[in-house]
């Protein structure tokens, strides 16, 4: 069976923190107190979805005209 086809639906630690431009420490610190984007742990594996990477940065946009 190949998975090739099935879209990505997460990502790990590394590519979370290289998306959002921050270390692997932030992220660690975040989820420790509780910050940042939700997070799902999997075994010893954490992982975000991609869904609420998008959330958490809409929730944080400034600027560009929105509002009045």
């Amino acid at each position: 069976m190949s998975y090739g086809s099935i879209p990505r639906l997460s990502l790990n630690t590394r590519q979370t923190s290289e998306t959002l431009g921050v270390t692997v420490q932030t992220l660690a610190k975040w989820r420790c107190r509780g910050e940042g984007p939700p997070f799902s742990k999997v075994n010893s594996m954490i992982l975000y979805r991609i869904e609420s990477l998008d959330q958490f940065l809409r929730e944080r946009e400034q600027g560009g005209g929105r509002g009045k």
